[in-house]
């Protein structure tokens, strides 16, 4: 606050630097869902009992990553 008591604007590189914290906050936070969200398809792929729900669970998880299921099917299973 400034001696009128109102009070002082912030510089440009301020605001600058303020709404670019505010973008990163807001994209860290979508990631994590995201990050969330690809751990679940995983484990449920994983947990898939019959071949068929195995095929399902495949093709959920390919509809939101194509690339995600490439890399998931280009590693070798260890036993």
């Amino acid at each position: 606050m400034n001696q009128n008591g109102s009070r002082l604007s912030a510089s440009p590189l301020q605001n600058v630097l303020g709404e670019y914290l505010q973008v990163t906050i807001r994209d860290q936070s979508v990631y994590r869902k995201k990050a969330k969200s690809y751990e679940f398809d995983f484990w449920e792929i994983v947990k898939a009992i019959t071949e068929r729900k195995w095929e399902d669970k495949v093709a959920n998880l390919k509809k939101e990553d194509e690339k995600a299921v490439n890399e998931l099917m280009s590693k070798s299973p260890k036993h």
